[in-house]
């Protein structure tokens, strides 16, 4: 079940464990994910981490920011550096 939103009240949020992010990382690993949130309506990256105790995972802890602000930060970083900061290949 989700515990905190900064955009979307909670009783408007479905739980996210089916979310191929939230499985990665409950697999132990980190899960990246871009798609259409129909919560924000617009184009999100995900990012979910495994939360463990004692070698047991517990829960994830997810990020997600907009791809427009993501695109944004990039063509900003690109003319001020004139090179990649990172290749999604």
């Amino acid at each position: 079940r989700v515990v905190g939103d900064t955009e979307v009240s909670l009783d408007q949020l479905e739980n996210h464990r089916n979310r191929a992010e939230i499985i990665k990382a409950f697999e132990g690993n980190v899960g990246v994910q871009q798609r259409y949130s129909n919560s924000t309506q617009r184009d999100m990256l995900y990012v979910a981490v495994p939360v463990s105790l004692q070698n047991e995972i517990f829960a994830a802890i997810r990020i997600s920011y907009g791809t427009e602000f993501i695109q944004s930060f990039l063509k900003s970083y690109r003319k001020r550096y004139s090179q990649p900061f990172y290749s999604w290949s």
